[in-house]
């Protein structure tokens, strides 16, 4: 165990230095506890950081004692008392658990795991490290954030929205913050822990007071610096979930070709530091969102519930669809970018419901081949252009043996 990194227990704890001695209560357990000043500058160095050998040099130094094996056999002493009362954890990198004999999702010691993405906006960041504890079933509550391997056994980081006992294993469902729709259930034998902190510059930020707002009874020290995110080269960053308060906090944006925002939040994007966006709008929360090049066939209107709300952020291929089908197919449709359909009567249908914000609607061929991103048009590449037409998205290079762009190229940049 000692080849983990101990960590002082500070959720549960409450420390009250009273001179040469110092108080601790244990709020889980009701007890107290009452260290001396080497004990004290021990418990503080364990941060998930420290080595024992860390603060047993730490210690030495600042109680200036030059036998250092016995500063470590003390340090070490003193570590296993404290684990013995409650008082501290031990803590695992990610990569230990390979290390690790026994069954990584039942015995394993209090883990740091990388988080990447945006899914839980704005509590974790990508690139994130938390700390994760391992819970039984009994300790976990719905608005917990949980770690688990999902389908393809990778780690996710999301909040529990509800527990299922009546199975066995008993599943857990969870969901991103910034997201619609639930994850896939996993059960609980899949789930690696409760995400407890948010190691952030070597010290733990536990999770109750990371999520709590200003007014709530932890509020950040004076000189604490804040997590502020920033986000750059971006195609759609979407703030419609976030709050007016973690808006605000962002530390800046630049290179997002659109910014979403809801009519809640909107009036809080003033404030933020912003280069380079190309557009930014309100839309409903319940507007999904596409990016790159989507193309939707008719084929999909049977497994329609409803209309679609869609937001693209790209090129709209919409070629397939007679004008009666994109009416049935599309409730509201904002597009940042071109929408491409087969006939002014298709052209005149998404006119009457679609808002572009930027790009427009172009009519090509239904029969086409999609040439997209950056090419070079030559004479070998346009043989049958006139009975398959070529639409190309992007930048496209002609070839100077071609001497001009056939008739039946239809070219966007």
């Amino acid at each position: 165990m000692n080849t983990y990194n101990p960590l002082c227990a500070f959720e549960n704890l409450q420390i009250e230095e009273t001179g040469a001695e110092v108080i601790v209560f244990d709020t889980k357990t009701k007890t107290f506890h009452l260290l001396n000043t080497t004990a004290h500058s021990i418990l503080k160095a364990c941060n998930g950081v420290n080595t024992i050998e860390d603060i047993a040099a730490t210690i030495s130094s600042d109680f200036q004692i030059e036998d250092l094996n016995s500063v470590m056999a003390d340090v070490t002493e003193t570590i296993k008392s404290f684990e013995s009362k409650g008082l501290l954890w031990f803590v695992a990198d990610e990569a230990q658990l390979s290390t690790i004999e026994a069954d990584p999702l039942t015995d394993s010691p209090l883990l740091t795991v990388e988080v990447t993405g945006t899914s839980m906006f704005p509590i974790l960041l990508s690139n994130d490290k938390v700390l994760v504890k391992r819970s039984p079933l009994e300790d976990l509550n719905i608005g917990d954030i949980i770690v688990s391997l999902d389908q393809s056994n990778k780690y996710v980081a999301h909040r529990i929205v509800s527990i299922d006992t009546s199975s066995t294993p008993a599943q857990i469902t969870t969901k991103g913050d910034v997201h619609f729709d639930p994850d896939l259930p996993v059960g609980i034998d899949r789930v690696l822990g409760r995400v407890v902190a948010v190691m952030h510059e070597g010290q733990p930020r536990w999770i109750k007071e990371h999520e709590s707002s200003p007014d709530q009874a932890h509020p950040p020290e004076a000189d604490q610096q804040v997590h502020r995110p920033s986000y750059k080269e971006l195609q759609v960053l979407d703030l419609r979930d976030v709050s007016v308060d973690s808006i605000q906090n962002i530390e800046s944006v630049d290179k997002v070709g659109l910014v979403l925002l809801s009519p809640e939040n909107a009036h809080a994007w003033s404030n933020v530091k912003a280069t380079n966006v190309m557009s930014t709008h309100i839309a409903p929360k319940e507007y999904r969102v596409y990016t790159g090049q989507p193309e939707f066939l008719p084929e999909m209107l049977e497994f329609l519930a409803e209309p679609l709300r869609l937001i693209v952020s790209g090129q709209l291929f919409l070629t397939s669809f007679e004008p009666q089908q994109i009416l049935e197919t599309f409730k509201e449709l904002i597009v940042m970018g071109r929408v491409y359909v087969s006939s002014a009567e298709a052209k005149s249908a998404v006119e009457s419901f679609a808002n572009i914000i930027a790009g427009g609607i172009s009519i090509v061929p239904a029969e086409h081949v999609r040439w997209i991103g950056e090419s070079l048009l030559g004479p070998e590449n346009v043989s049958g252009i006139q009975q398959t037409p070529l639409v190309a998205c992007g930048i496209l290079s002609v070839s100077a043996r071609l001497g001009e762009i056939p008739s039946g190229l239809a070219l966007f940049k």
